[in-house]
């Protein structure tokens, strides 16, 4: 399945340009501050945020295509402690426990994006002010920690709004810069219960909720 998604771009930029007539690749690059709700017990450190990768824009003015397979660094989670109440480990009766880590330890969350967007674009000389809607297909990548290994989602969907400017230069290099907002949609995982240390140990089972992650990305690239 996951192979299928990631084809699923080239497959279109094969079969678009006939439909449209004129296609022009690229690359798109930037940064995003990240937001990340729902999950127990961690948050998401958003400056550090980053993502770079190729795009396709098939068809002209006023209504295009652009396809794109980018990588994106949503930023690192870092555990959030918990106090809770429990009852005294019976082998340190004497220890007040807190309750950390309710997802691993720090990580980077990761993910492969295959944006699909029409865009819309005002023809002129100079600056084309233009702006784009579509779904977007994430595919996680690297560990996810070892706690939300159960939870996370193979495939995941978010939706992007995009805004920007293109500069057709007269040599036909195109350069752009756009602000877009990503909001997910799916989530990036299914809802679990884990238990920190296992069968043994103070540690309670933990609820884990569905969390979502949300970009606010500034971009630029070009196009030939």
């Amino acid at each position: 399945m996951r192979r299928l998604l990631c084809l699923l771009p080239l497959l279109l930029g094969l079969l678009a340009p006939a439909a449209f007539g004129q296609f022009r690749i690229g690359a798109v690059g930037g940064v995003n501050a990240s937001d990340f709700d729902g999950a127990a017990g961690a948050e998401l450190d958003a400056a550090a945020g980053f993502h770079a990768g190729v795009i396709v824009d098939v068809g002209s003015a006023p209504i295009a295509l652009r396809l794109g397979l980018t990588y994106v660094s949503a930023g690192e989670i870092i555990p959030t402690p918990i106090s809770a109440p429990l009852v005294p480990d019976p082998r340190q009766p004497d220890v007040s426990v807190v309750l950390g880590d309710t997802l691993a330890s720090g990580y980077d969350l990761t993910y492969l994006a295959i944006p699909i967007e029409l865009h819309y674009r005002v023809e002129r000389p100079g600056a084309i002010p233009y702006v784009s809607v579509g779904p977007e297909l994430r595919l996680p990548l690297g560990d996810q920690g070892p706690d939300v290994e159960d939870a996370a989602l193979s495939t995941t969907v978010a939706f992007n709004v995009t805004g920007g400017v293109l500069f057709d230069l007269p040599s036909g290099l195109g350069l752009f810069a756009e602000i877009r907002y990503s909001a997910d949609v799916s989530g990036f995982t299914d809802g679990t219960q884990v238990d920190p240390d296992g069968d043994v140990g103070p540690f309670p089972t933990v609820n884990i909720a569905s969390y979502q992650v949300n970009l606010f990305s500034i971009r630029a690239g070009f196009l030939f």
